[in-house]
């Protein structure tokens, strides 16, 4: 049995009984097709899920991870691609993962700080806010993410 959800955000979040247990609220899953809006629509829902049950400065926190790494899986994928995102609260903190449909391992660069370069830090900032991070591979492409303390 599967239930879906239509938030404020028009986002439809659908749980399949599979993930139950880490699907009750305030966690949350749901596709985003790679574009501009992903990241946006992301950070989204990731406050109107979650507001209220994490503290203030984890969302903050939260936020950015969730950024960083749906920009990552954004550049990683086809244009016609799907990004998927699965957020839940597991004993520990709070478990932000994103799926792509690219094989190519995630690499944190350390860009020179004389550059102008805007990207190659998010991976950086993902390490920094998170208190563990890390990515396998999976039969459609890779999953990347981030395990965020709720202290």
């Amino acid at each position: 049995m599967s239930r879906e959800t239509t938030t404020g955000s028009g986002v439809v979040i659908t749980g399949a009984s599979v993930c139950q247990y880490f699907l009750d609220p305030p966690s949350f899953r749901c596709q985003l097709a790679v574009g501009l809006s992903a990241a946006p629509t992301a950070r989204s829902l990731l406050r109107e899920q979650l507001t209220g049950y994490v503290p203030p400065d984890t969302l903050a926190d939260a936020d950015l991870v969730l950024t960083e790494l749906i920009a990552n899986a954004v550049n990683a994928s086809p244009v016609s691609a799907l990004v998927g995102l699965l957020v839940h609260l597991v004993e520990p903190g709070l478990l932000i993962s994103v799926f792509d449909e690219s094989t190519g391992a995630p690499c944190p660069r350390c860009p020179d700080p004389l550059e102008l370069d805007e990207g190659g830090r998010g991976l950086l900032l993902v390490a920094e806010l998170s208190q563990t991070w890390g990515w396998h591979p999976i039969a459609t492409g890779k999953v990347v993410w981030a395990m965020l303390s709720l202290a």
